[in-house]
């Protein structure tokens, strides 16, 4: 899969555009899917917090003349440096979204085309060699461009998005009292489900997303596995 960054850095404001590039900072650091970035990390914080000072001294309508032109400039910079860093992860993850998504970045949506789809068989469970990580496969589909692919703590799926949102992606990862969440999207029928609390029964099930009448298809049956 081509992960394609999706930014609108030019429609944010001062405040929200300083906020975007400190979310950046905090999730790639410390981040091991990117242990080096190029622009450097160390660059962008630099960058950023230059950029924080003078957002702060504009607030609410402060700020003289200088400064305002030195917020301008310097988020101009920084809204290159960020560009450079949002293709950069995007290289680095080597088409596994679910790493590219750690960086914090949005991604642009592959379109969808029309056609049928059945649900993904032989939906199952097996340990990976690391411990905390299961490895959902699968059975590809016909026609499907990605599979997407929902996990939880209990047999019985809840507050499962809808399919309109599994096609258009959400942000994988459990809300507050959530026993079902998006993990993620693949492009291959393998995917490896990481930071699992060992001595816990997870469950999953999948549905396929691509090429036919309907965007995103059935979903498979629900099977699950004690993570250890």
């Amino acid at each position: 899969m081509k992960i394609i960054p999706r930014l609108f850095l030019s429609l944010m404001t001062y405040e929200g555009f300083n906020d975007f590039v400190s979310l950046i900072i905090r999730m790639l650091t410390g981040n091991i899917n990117f242990p080096v970035t190029t622009p450097a990390l160390g660059d962008v914080q630099t960058k950023a917090a230059a950029y924080n000072t003078v957002v702060l001294q504009c607030k609410d309508g402060n700020g003289n003349k200088v400064e305002r032109q030195q917020r301008k400039q310097l988020r101009a910079e920084l809204h290159i440096i960020i560009t450079e860093l949002a293709y950069d992860v995007a290289a680095r993850s080597l088409g596994d979204l679910a790493i590219y998504l750690t960086s914090g970045f949005d991604y642009r949506r592959p379109r969808v085309p029309a056609g049928d789809l059945t649900a993904p068989a032989n939906n199952r469970l097996s340990y990976n060699v690391n411990s905390g990580e299961l490895v959902n496969r699968h059975n590809k589909v016909q026609g499907a461009l990605l599979y997407a692919i929902m996990i939880g703590t209990t047999a019985n799926p809840d507050n499962v998005p809808a399919m309109a949102s599994i096609a258009a992606g959400p942000t994988p990862g459990p809300m507050p009292g959530q026993n079902w969440w998006f993990a993620g999207v693949s492009s291959s029928s393998t995917f490896v489900l990481k930071n699992l609390n060992p001595g816990t029964m997870y469950y999953t099930r999948c549905c396929a997303i691509g090429r036919g009448g309907s965007k995103v298809g059935p979903w498979s049956g629900v099977v699950g596995k004690m993570a250890v």
